[in-house]
């Protein structure tokens, strides 16, 4: 863990039940309704943020349980083709990297929104890779919900993640 984000999540720790400014993320999706939802600013600059959510309920991902009283630390960037969530224990250790491939964030004052492009990745502190959702993608393709461009660009953008994955987690909150 770079000693940024020991900070960033100390910051989150400290501010843990006390209110922090509200940050809202928009998700644009593609096959159904959009979401938003209410977060808590961590950083902010025009072309980067950083927000948290807690977690109150327990959920399972890829068979990892992720206990209430985690947290989940999202980065957004401008001209970035994914958006990355780090799940973290109650104990504020790193479980995993979520990944959305996504196309149009826009970073605001108080809000970022961005178009899902359905393909995800799951990566283990370790560097493995699990992909999700493939099948999801392709069916928007096929439907036209998705354009055969940004499919182009959501699998070129997982191939960058998964050859650059130890570089964008060792420069979160500071590359940018």
């Amino acid at each position: 863990m770079t000693r940024w984000q020991e900070e960033s999540y100390a910051k989150v720790e400290r501010k843990r039940g006390r209110s922090l400014m509200q940050y809202l993320e928009i998700k644009r999706n593609v096959h159904k309704a959009d979401q938003t939802f209410s977060c808590n600013l961590v950083y902010y600059q025009p072309d980067y943020v950083v927000i948290s959510m807690p977690r109150t309920r327990p959920f399972v991902m890829l068979g990892n349980q992720l206990e209430p009283g985690g947290f989940t630390v999202a980065h957004f960037w401008n001209g970035r083709g994914y958006v990355l969530y780090e799940f973290l224990n109650p104990g504020n250790q790193v479980v995993g990297y979520y990944f959305h491939l996504v196309s149009d964030v826009i970073i605001y004052e108080d809000s970022v929104e961005y178009k899902d492009l359905l393909l995800d990745l799951w990566v283990y502190p370790d560097g493995r890779s699990v992909e999700l959702d493939r099948d999801e993608l392709d069916d928007c393709v096929e439907k036209g919900l998705i354009s055969q461009e940004e499919m182009r660009s959501a699998n070129e953008w997982a191939k960058e993640i998964v050859r650059s994955f130890n570089a964008i987690v060792m420069n979160l909150y500071r590359d940018h």
